[in-house]
């Protein structure tokens, strides 16, 4: 069983790659998106999400724009 699930959005791959291993190892479920369109996909697909970790400043949809669509 995990802790939880935790949809991590980031456009550095670098970046998500090390946090995303970092959870895993601390039990949690990780699910990944490059950019805020695939954010919202995966939130949208009728998995359960306990926690979103979200980058502020990417490409495409900002992070503050992911959240407002993510709150609706």
């Amino acid at each position: 069983m995990t802790a939880g699930t935790i949809l991590l959005v980031d456009d550095d791959d670098l970046f998500r790659e090390s946090l995303g291993s970092n959870l895993t190892d601390a039990g949690f479920e990780v699910v990944e998106a490059e950019d805020g369109e695939r954010a919202i996909a995966q939130a949208e697909s009728g998995r359960a999400i306990d926690l979103v970790i979200l980058d502020w400043r990417m490409p495409g949809l900002s992070g503050v724009e992911v959240l407002r669509r993510l709150r609706s």
